[in-house]
């Protein structure tokens, strides 16, 4: 939920509540107004407060339950972790407290939410250990969303988390600000870019990623997911692509059947083209449109030359750097006699 970002961007000094009474007068004030939501910001309750609250059946309706910066450590969390009202929470944020792996421990094991759809941890104290246990969990298989900012998540605990089955339903992972590595930031970014194309293909629009800007990472990414396989056309226009997302297309065994191609307006040169003539995974492709980009002589050269290319019916290569040399070694191809149009436009 967008508003659970927002909570945790602001931050003002924590007021006490006097007493265990000011305390349940307050939410009994917040329930009887919405008995589905509570929000606690910026006010101390600590350890005391929320076992005081997790024995409340003030609770027992709440969808939605948020203690933003009210003083909250591992023992806190257990007490919530226990409770019996609150079998129908859908949304917990406990940012910015002082969480750490075992209050991380405590949630993952936790029988009281079942049905927990979103958990914030933002701006605690967890590591690894408390990612592990997260990933490890038998409970959270309905999350969908998982906010870890600003904790102190390294690559380990990560990769357990995105590798793990038993969080099933997770489609957003948060991590800013953690200790990751530049891998493990590739890996977070791919799997991001993984649950998008889970959503367009479910709209059936994965073969359409015109303009997306996924880069290379994204084309790592799109070939991690389960579905790739069966796609016959993809689209990649202007997806600011270099050599490196060309060699991992090719020399992928999961586009079998890939029969379109249009890699048009990103950045391969004639190391790309090389790349794509001496690949023998994609032998069933039909067009390949490479309008736009960088390859001259040497590149067209290399894909004449191809006997990988001779199923191509559509060569497309307007707008690059090849010369009258290139151009005649095309036209003069033994390889790409199914051409159905002539290749010009070459600049």
């Amino acid at each position: 939920m967008f508003y659970l970002s927002l909570i945790c961007l602001i931050s003002v000094s924590a007021r006490p509540f006097s007493n265990l009474d000011q305390l349940h007068n307050y939410v009994q004030k917040k329930i009887k107004r919405n008995e589905k939501v509570l929000q606690i910001r910026s006010r101390t309750i600590g350890d005391a407060g929320v076992q005081f609250l997790a024995k409340s059946p003030l609770l027992q309706n709440l969808h939605t339950l948020v203690l933003y910066e009210t003083g909250i450590s591992d023992q806190g969390v257990l007490a919530l972790s226990q409770s019996v009202f609150l079998k129908n929470l859908k949304t917990l944020d406990l940012c910015h407290n002082q969480i750490g792996n075992q209050g991380a421990q405590s949630l993952a094991e936790s029988t009281s939410f079942p049905g927990l759809k979103n958990l914030s941890l933002y701006r605690n104290k967890i590591s690894n250990d408390g990612a592990f246990a997260l990933a490890d969990s038998k409970t959270l298989i309905h999350l969908k969303s998982l906010n870890l900012n600003f904790n102190q998540v390294e690559d380990p605990g990560l990769l357990s988390i995105i590798q793990t089955s038993n969080l099933p339903n997770l489609e957003k992972l948060h991590m800013t600000e953690n200790p990751l590595s530049q891998n493990g930031k590739d890996v977070l970014s791919r799997f991001k870019i993984r649950q998008q194309f889970k959503i367009l293909n479910q709209k059936g629009a994965l073969h359409n990623l015109k303009e997306h800007y996924i880069g290379d990472q994204g084309v790592l990414a799109i070939l991690e997911t389960p579905f790739v396989s069966q796609i016959t056309e993809l689209d990649l226009t202007e997806n600011n692509l270099s050599d490196a997302a060309v060699q991992y297309i090719f020399n992928s065994k999961k586009l079998l059947n890939l029969k379109t191609l249009n890699l048009a307006k990103n950045h391969i040169t004639n190391h790309g083209a090389l790349t794509i003539a001496r690949s023998k995974n994609l032998k069933n492709l039909r067009k390949l449109v490479l309008n736009f980009n960088f390859i001259g002589d040497e590149g067209a050269e290399a894909l004449a030359q191809s006997p990988y290319l001779a199923k191509l019916e559509i060569l497309q290569l307007e707008e690059n750097s090849i010369g009258t040399t290139g151009e005649k070694t095309l036209k003069e191809s033994k390889y790409l006699q199914n051409l159905k149009k002539p290749i010009f436009g070459f600049h």
